[in-house]
């Protein structure tokens, strides 16, 4: 690593920009593609843009990360009831969350 070193040289800057723009170009033509797919079926373009509000209709609640973490590690555990195997100890508690 110290011989080829950190730097990136001007070939590898210039593959770099040369991968970007390719990748720019691919976007464009698979978002015109999908335009004029919809475009054929009928669709407008607002249903590209409001794909959130679908995707949240299933959430009721929000619950803290520990409150998760607590329920996730009662199902593993009662899954799983001879975890760890004999001879392993069990792993140490995760910092900040307690046990119920």
């Amino acid at each position: 690593m110290r011989r080829v070193g950190l730097l990136a040289g001007p070939l590898a800057r210039w593959m770099r920009m040369l991968y970007a723009i390719r990748s720019l170009v691919r976007l464009r033509q698979a978002m015109l593609a999908g335009e004029d797919a919809r475009a054929k079926r009928g669709q407008g373009g607002a249903a590209d843009y409001w794909q959130a509000g679908r995707s949240v209709a299933g959430i009721h609640t929000v619950l803290p990360v520990g409150e998760i973490m607590r329920s996730f590690d009662a199902a593993a555990r009662a899954a799983f009831p001879e975890w760890p195997p004999a001879g392993r100890a069990p792993p140490a508690p995760l910092p900040g969350v307690r046990k119920p």
